[in-house]
């Protein structure tokens, strides 16, 4: 389906959207239900249409004051959804990251642009890294924190022991 475009889209480049969908994955993956959930495979995957939107209204208010922020956000919602594909409604009214990946890849994302600090990071880090559901998503924080603080949170991270290595090696072994 070919949309026109919007017009109110126009400040929506990437570094937007994946700033406005990183907040959402993190937020997603936050209000995910507890360890012990029957649920918790599922746990923060989909996520309810009407909360979306009001994540997306946040972000709007707080990063564009001025603009309609309902109206934009039921656009942005359509456009992350049928033009840039990486949303889809897999339940009526229920909206997901097209794989778990994306999800992971957008909230260390989100990580990644809160942080100005090792001291920061090591919070995201502390926080997360005894849930196993959190351990992709901090592995590709800490990777993606590379350009800003390259040693920093990895040599407090070591001097702390608290790596979150991934499984991979047990599921890929070493050529």
């Amino acid at each position: 389906a070919n949309l026109p475009t919007q017009p109110e889209l126009a400040r929506f480049n990437l570094y937007n959207k994946r700033r406005v969908l990183g907040r959402a994955a993190y937020r997603a993956q936050v209000e995910a239900p507890p360890k012990d959930s029957k649920d918790r495979r599922e746990a923060g995957l989909l996520m309810d249409g009407h909360w979306l939107l009001k994540q997306f209204e946040a972000f709007l208010g707080a990063e564009f004051p001025g603009v309609e922020r309902a109206h934009v956000a039921t656009l942005l919602l359509e456009a992350l959804r049928t033009r840039d594909g990486v949303l889809s409604e897999q339940q009526t009214g229920r909206f997901g990251f097209l794989h778990k990946t994306f999800q992971e890849y957008f909230a260390a994302w989100h990580i990644v642009d809160s942080v100005s600090s090792a001291e920061q990071a090591l919070g995201y880090v502390e926080k997360h890294i005894a849930d196993s559901f959190w351990q992709e998503t901090l592995v590709l924080a800490v990777a993606q924190m590379a350009g800003k603080m390259p040693t920093e949170v990895l040599t407090k991270m070591l001097e702390q022991g608290r790596v979150p290595w991934p499984r991979w090696p047990a599921r890929c072994p070493p050529r």
